[in-house]
């Protein structure tokens, strides 16, 4: 992706350096698998609202995508759901730095 998007192209070892050594903080430091999990999934939750309106909006544009375009329906449910999520998110970061 970085490759096609970019033009700049990174080293198979750098990317398997970039997988591997949190793996290896993680054992090394015994920290609880279960605990990284929920961090990491909270980390991907956080970035899921900045995927979503994109898609949302690109997805609802006829020029762009056709007669395969969303319809009135799917883009009211895009929207709630996109709504939704990012409040969740703001709830999330709420509860992390002041609840």
């Amino acid at each position: 992706v970085l490759q096609g998007f970019l033009g700049k192209h990174v080293e198979i070892w750098i990317w398997r350096l970039i997988t591997i050594v949190p793996a290896l903080l993680v054992i090394a430091l015994n920290i609880p698998s279960v605990e990284v999990l929920v961090i990491s999934q909270a980390i991907l939750s956080l970035q899921l609202p900045f995927t979503m309106v994109p898609v949302v909006l690109l997805t609802r544009r006829h020029d762009l995508m056709g007669g395969l375009v969303n319809g009135r329906f799917t883009n009211v449910l895009n929207v709630c759901i996109t709504l939704v999520v990012t409040l969740m998110n703001v709830l999330l970061l709420y509860t992390l730095f002041w609840g």
